[in-house]
């Protein structure tokens, strides 16, 4: 297999391909579409080919790394949890309905619910599996904001501790 690498208009790689031994691009594509693939080598996406090689794209900056770092906190807080083998939504509203049910829960004890797992299941919570699921959720939220402020001061630290993208989603790999 040979890798190459697709660039777009302005020569940003954007795809990746492999082909068998012996094909290349030529071989498979019309000349205007094969002559857009070059040899990867070490370069990856995002690269940007200068008509004779890749050159890799600028670090990005520490304000870019800060959004970046927020939107993939976002993104891991409110993209669910799996607990005990069952998948719960941790988005806002689902957050906002396991509060009230863990106030009803904590309120009598006795309380039982049918809930909706985010895979479309229906499950009957009694009050302990609302307190537990609820603290379970709250503690992923808390681990997604002590991540990303763990981040944020890699990012800010003199050096950096964290410089690329790919440190950010390293960082919040553990908890998605």
């Amino acid at each position: 297999m040979t890798e190459y690498l697709l660039v777009d208009a302005d020569g940003v790689a954007v795809a990746r391909a492999a082909f068998e031994a012996g094909q290349a691009p030529e071989d498979l594509f019309h000349p205007e579409l094969a002559a857009r693939y070059h040899a990867r080598g070490a370069a990856d996406l995002g690269w940007r080919w200068d008509g004779a090689a890749f050159v890799p794209p600028a670090p990005p900056r520490p304000a870019e790394l800060l959004a970046y770092a927020a939107a993939r906190r976002f993104a891991v807080e409110t993209g669910g949890l799996v607990i005990g083998g069952t998948p719960f939504a941790t988005d806002d509203r689902a957050k906002t309905m396991l509060l009230g049910a863990r106030a009803a829960a904590q309120a009598d004890p006795a309380f039982v619910t049918t809930w909706f797992a985010a895979d479309g299941t229906t499950h009957e919570l009694g009050a302990a599996d609302l307190v537990a699921i609820s603290t379970a959720v709250l503690g992923h939220v808390s681990a997604c904001f002590a991540t990303y402020a763990q981040v944020a001061a890699g990012i800010q630290a003199s050096p950096p501790t964290v410089a690329t993208y790919a440190a950010v989603d390293t960082a919040f790999a553990a908890l998605a």
